[in-house]
């Protein structure tokens, strides 16, 4: 049994993501979206199981603390955060792009904050010098406190857009290429999308100001990707003793 939810496959020159192990007896996986890009890749369709976001059940039993939270990072109350959530397959000049708009959203509204979150495999030392007196780099943190009190989220390719769309919290892909995470490949209509820095700065005003309008239209697109939503746990469970009566 294999719970598909991260990685990349390549066949025929396209990404997809998970690896498929051909001996799996059940592939479990987010929702209908990842279930058809496994039959895509000819797995059974007797062998897929939507189960829900395993990781993300979590989310849905936190009572977060936003003004202790924010205090134990050193920002202020009243300011806004904007988040950026970074990969080890994001290169520098990406990052440096994004912070051009960043950097002037910052300087023309002070009440924001850049809160820059790396990823485990990173070290903040890659993000300190671009950053400097303008944000924080933050590594060993609460991802789900961060995301709670962040006013809009930024990456280029990580389940933590997912997790921040079932958080509520507008999402923005910034990247220069297709993102690698095939979950939001094609996701242009449903997610905003930004290939430069003017394209960024415009999205994070949208994004900012109209928050309740963009997530009417991004909300839509977790629910189509992630089934059993806070119910992962008690799908696979279900899962688990079917497959142990066989």
């Amino acid at each position: 049994m294999e719970f598909k939810q991260r990685g990349v496959k390549v066949k025929e020159e396209k990404f997809y993501p998970g690896f498929i192990p051909v001996l799996a007896d059940k592939f479990l996986v987010f929702g209908e979206f990842n279930k058809k890009l496994c039959l895509d890749f000819e797995v059974p369709e007797s062998k897929v199981e939507i189960i829900g976001f395993l990781k993300t059940d979590a989310l849905f039993k936190r009572k977060f603390n936003p003004k202790k939270f924010k205090k134990s990072i050193g920002v202020k109350d009243h300011e806004k955060i904007i988040m950026f959530a970074t990969q080890p397959c994001l290169s520098g000049f990406v990052f440096d792009d994004a912070f051009k708009a960043i950097k002037q959203i910052l300087y023309e509204r002070p009440e924001l904050k850049l809160v820059v979150k790396i990823h485990p495999m990173e070290t903040v030392d890659k993000y300190k010098k671009t950053v400097g007196k303008h944000g924080l780099v933050l590594g060993d943190i609460d991802l789900y406190e961060l995301l709670n009190v962040s006013s809009v989220v930024i990456q280029e390719a990580s389940s933590v857009g997912l997790e921040a769309l079932l958080l509520g919290k507008p999402l923005i892909i910034f990247t220069h290429r297709p993102p690698i995470d095939s979950t939001f490949n094609n996701s242009q209509e449903e997610i905003l999308h930004a290939h430069n820095p003017a394209q960024l700065f415009y999205n994070l005003i949208l994004a900012l100001d109209f928050p309740e309008k963009v997530m009417q239209i991004e909300k839509p697109f977790v629910d189509k990707v992630i089934s059993f939503q806070g119910k992962a746990t008690e799908q696979i469970i279900q899962v688990i003793k079917r497959e142990l009566k066989k």
